[in-house]
């Protein structure tokens, strides 16, 4: 009589075969992702706890990318206001000068020429320094308003305005030689003494208002990012892997595995050495 394997018996070979070997597929994937669960039918509540979590730290990514962005521009508007306040001192310093007894009327055209230079670059960054479409220097007006708790019922928000870094009256009379001239013609040294000291009061108040700004940015970007961190650590404590235990737990599996790969292989082989013997099969 030919030995023989039994349908049954094959199929239970072959069936915990596909079962390990599904199980240790899912385990590869947890220990891939890090995750305990891949899809809703693993553990539909924890699966969206964790999503929830998820959203959280997302949403609040975007607030704080919002606040880094905007500390980002204000650091631009504090270089270029510095660059101003540089220049207004040069430009009370050449005041003095041009009020000399000693002053030359060469002396004060050249000291009228560097004041007005000056008073130009002044006039360029007020209006050429921009972040967003947004005047940064010389608006006056709310540059932006980020809502900082969106998921609040009623949600707060920090509104950016530093005002201006020079009133427009200041601006144009300083580059317009006929108003503020150094040589006394067509303009007096006693109106660009009066701008010039307007425009530093102004540049440092400006300055002072941004720098206000950015602690009140960067404030609440701390505060954001951990709010973050809070959110992605409560999702990896729901959803997160025990990596030891996940990794004993696949290294079991895989043993199952090999060992049903080993009883199938020892009962075909077995199957085909009684066969051989009887000369049914050749080999």
């Amino acid at each position: 009589m030919v030995s023989y394997i039994s349908a049954s018996t094959s199929h239970t070979l072959a069936s915990v075969y596909q079962l390990n070997s599904d199980a240790l597929s899912k385990t590869l994937g947890q220990l891939v992702s890090g995750k305990k669960f891949l899809t809703p039918s693993d553990d539909a509540v924890s699966y969206f706890r964790s999503k929830a979590f998820d959203a959280n730290a997302n949403t609040y990514s975007d607030v704080k990318s919002q606040l880094d962005e905007w500390n980002g521009a204000l650091d631009v508007a504090a270089t270029a206001a510095g660059e101003i306040k540089t220049n207004l001192d040069r430009m009370q310093e050449l005041i003095y000068m041009a009020s000399a007894s000693s002053a030359t009327a060469s002396d004060k055209t050249n000291y009228q020429n560097e004041f007005y230079n000056l008073a130009l670059s002044n006039q360029n960054l007020v209006s050429n320094t921009y972040y967003q479409k947004k005047a940064l220097l010389g608006s006056g007006a709310a540059l932006t308003t980020i809502t900082v708790n969106p998921d609040d019922t009623t949600p707060g928000t920090i509104t950016i305005n530093p005002g201006k870094a020079l009133a427009d009256a200041q601006v144009t009379n300083m580059a317009a030689p006929g108003t503020d001239n150094l040589t006394g013609v067509g303009g007096t040294i006693a109106a660009a003494q009066t701008d010039v000291t307007a425009a530093q009061t102004s540049i440092a108040s400006y300055i002072g208002s941004v720098a206000g700004s950015q602690k009140i940015l960067q404030s609440q970007s701390n505060v954001t990012g951990s709010i973050i961190e809070n959110a992605q650590s409560a999702s990896t404590l729901i959803s997160g892997i025990d990596e030891a235990e996940t990794i004993a737990t696949y290294t079991a599996q895989d043993i199952q595995k090999q060992a049903a790969i080993a009883m199938m292989a020892q009962a075909n082989q077995s199957n085909h050495n009684i066969l051989m013997l009887f000369g049914i099969r050749g080999g």
